[in-house]
């Protein structure tokens, strides 16, 4: 059974033995499905439904595959359905229909019914394969926003409204970048004959909000291992999901306007580090603070540049949950620059995380 990767398949198979494809990461279930910011905890890197539907189930000697559901990041049977539903339709269509018979088109045309059963049955499948992306960009009226729609198969109508109500089949259908005039709600969906597949996504642009990036909007430093992970449970409400590499705890909010930009403010939060990562361990970068609690540091244009905030975790390093950190100043600079964002710590247990991250204007 090869699980890392296929090449052990290929070399099993040359020796004369037989074959069951179970490898990670396209027949792993606790692989993200999008890089949604709503996706639930799971390995960053995410494995999509057409990863899924393309993978190849054939050759010498492979007698069947298996499809894999690790569970140490899914806390509910929700999130176990959203993993498994609808990647095991396409999982068993690769595995028991012949290379000729599979048709990716054809297999998304057929998903509304399969969908509907789903409804039925009480299953909270996931949609991110239809699911609504809204990409901005910045308008040349002031006041305003570019913002592109885009859903990640390319299928299917997208409908949107602008005044506060659901998106129908009869509100109007995307067709290109729109411009909007700020502030304003955007809702959206993916609709396929006549059925909406994807949940409503809603979107709320400010000037304000143009500024500022969650965890999951956020870019890892160097990608080693990033994963999207659950934080303390609360007694009310939902856990706060934090998106980290815990192998580099360093996030890059790319392209920031630091024209108007004064200061700067964040949300941050710490998980116990209880990975098994063996010697890669010795490797986690220690950034020295200057407090016994440490720091969240943020520089510009790489993480080797000049240091233009710090924002001390005093007010957090006794706090469970997101902590908001006192606005930082920021010096004057004009014109759009990456900024490094990673916290100063003596040893690698807590893990600090980023919930969120607000640059603010004079």
């Amino acid at each position: 059974m090869s699980w890392r990767g296929v090449k052990g398949a290929a070399e099993a198979a040359r020796q004369g033995h037989d074959v069951v494809l179970a490898p990670a990461p396209t027949l792993y279930l606790d692989y993200l499905q999008s890089d949604l910011p709503d996706e639930p905890p799971g390995r960053s890197t995410y494995v999509t439904l057409s990863d899924l539907y393309s993978f190849k189930t054939e050759g010498p000697r492979v007698i069947g595959a298996q499809i894999n559901a690790w569970t140490e990041h899914m806390r509910t049977p929700e999130r176990v359905a959203h993993a498994a539903f609808p990647k095991l339709a396409a999982f068993s269509e690769i595995v028991w229909s012949a290379p000729a018979r599979r048709n990716w088109d054809d297999f998304l045309q057929r998903l509304p019914a399969q969908f509907a059963r789903y409804r039925s049955l009480g299953i909270a499948y996931a949609d991110s394969a239809f699911a609504v992306k809204a990409t901005t960009r910045p308008a040349d009226q002031p006041g305003s926003v570019q913002v592109e729609l885009s859903n990640q198969v390319n299928r299917g109508e997208i409908r949107y409204t602008t005044d506060g109500q659901a998106p129908q089949m009869s509100s109007p259908r995307y067709s290109g970048a729109m411009t909007l005039k700020m502030p304003v709600t955007l809702n959206a969906g993916t609709f396929m004959k006549g059925e909406r597949l994807s949940a409503q996504r809603s979107w709320r642009f400010t000037p304000q909000s143009l500024q500022h990036r969650t965890g999951a909007e956020l870019k890892t430093c160097s990608n080693k291992l990033p994963l999207r992970l659950e934080g303390p449970v609360p007694t009310q409400g939902e856990a706060t999901i934090f998106s980290v590499d815990i192998l580099d705890p360093c996030w890059i909010f790319p392209l920031a306007d630091l024209s108007k930009v004064r200061g700067i403010s964040a949300g941050v939060g710490q998980l116990p580090f209880n990975f098994q990562v063996g010697e890669d361990v010795r490797k986690i970068p220690l950034h020295a603070p200057q407090t016994p609690e440490g720091e969240l540091e943020v520089r510009i244009d790489s993480c080797e540049g000049e240091r233009i905030a710090v924002l001390p975790l005093i007010a957090a390093s006794t706090r469970t949950g997101v902590t908001e950190l006192t606005q930082a100043a920021v010096p004057a600079h004009t014109g759009m620059h990456d900024l490094c964002l990673f916290f100063t710590r003596r040893a690698v247990d807590p893990i600090w995380a980023i919930d969120w991250v607000q640059l603010v204007g004079p």
